[in-house]
């Protein structure tokens, strides 16, 4: 069993722990889904399984380029994946910082 490091709030640990969780669920999904994607929705699958993978700033990079692909997919799918990967990061981490201001400037 792992313990929460000294300093740390358990309701961060257990957020970040509920964010991989989901994005478990969504690199499952995304790979069953058929191959036969837009490039947009694939980006986006290929940033959910790359999240699935712990690689977060591969997935955030890919995430990202689907947004700018397809700014409705994201405004929806992509940035919901994409605030989970910032939640499995932790809100303080430099990389969701980042990523968070780029999202902003490509759907709003």
């Amino acid at each position: 069993m792992r313990q929460v490091a000294p300093g740390v709030d358990a309701r961060d640990e257990v957020e970040r722990l509920e964010a991989e969780l989901t994005l478990r669920e969504l690199g499952r999904a995304c790979a069953a889904a058929p191959a036969d994607a837009p490039p947009a929705e694939a980006r986006y699958r290929d940033g959910c399984r790359l999240a699935a993978e712990g690689r977060h700033a591969e997935a955030l990079e890919a995430l990202l380029e689907a947004a700018r692909q397809d700014k409705r997919l994201g405004a929806g799918k992509v940035r919901e994946a994409m605030v989970q990967v910032f939640y499995a990061l932790g809100a303080r981490d430099p990389l969701s910082d980042r990523y968070r201001a780029e999202l902003a400037r490509t759907i709003y």
